[in-house]
């Protein structure tokens, strides 16, 4: 009898010795897929590209203005994007800016109904604009439900190319010149 209780809490003991083992590959494995989990989904890398046997003409007096202003205008972001795509129009016909830009669907559609180039420029309509004009498609979330102002934020956060911030913050000239140099240099700061 006491060589089979023996036994008996010997099973029972390496039993649990095996199961506490079992326990620790099934912990580990977890922290391994929520480390997974915590790693970028699509690095989207900026392309060296050439440059262009003749640089686009930019007019220095008004980037240096437009750093002093306190804010920036809805007109003022369409002229940078017109830039930033080399596009033919000229700085002055904004009218041909926005509806080059509303071609390339790069305006968030709450704008679109009162749409007035005087308006102060949000933080959640430059964002829109700046993905939808280079293509940044996003995460899991924009991909699926579609890109947004909030979502457009996080993403250019995330890139590191614009501060964080809400989707109503109006933008100072200072921050639209900083958006637009460091994405003309293809800078990203990771």
């Amino acid at each position: 009898m006491r060589k089979t209780l023996f036994l008996v809490l010997l099973f029972m003991f390496a039993a649990s010795l095996s199961s506490a083992a079992d326990s620790s590959v099934s912990l580990r494995r977890v922290e391994e897929e929520k480390r997974a989990s915590l790693r970028p989904t699509e690095q989207v890398a900026f392309e060296a590209k050439e440059p262009s046997a003749k640089p686009p003409d930019i007019d220095i007096d008004y980037f240096q203005g437009l750093i002093l202003r306190r804010v920036a205008y809805l007109s003022d972001a369409c002229r940078v994007l017109t830039l930033m795509m080399k596009s033919d129009i000229g700085p002055e016909d904004v009218a041909s800016q926005i509806a080059f830009l509303k071609d390339k669907k790069a305006f968030p559609g709450a704008i679109l109904k009162g749409l007035d180039p005087d308006m102060p420029l949000r933080k959640g309509v430059l964002a829109y604009m700046f993905c939808k004009a280079l293509g940044i498609k996003g995460g899991i979330i924009p991909r699926v439900f579609g890109l947004n102002q909030r979502y457009a934020i996080k993403e250019l956060g995330y890139e590191g190319v614009l501060y964080p911030g809400d989707v109503d913050d109006i933008i100072s000239g200072r921050e639209l010149v900083a958006l637009f140099t460091g994405l003309s240099r293809g800078d990203n700061t990771r």
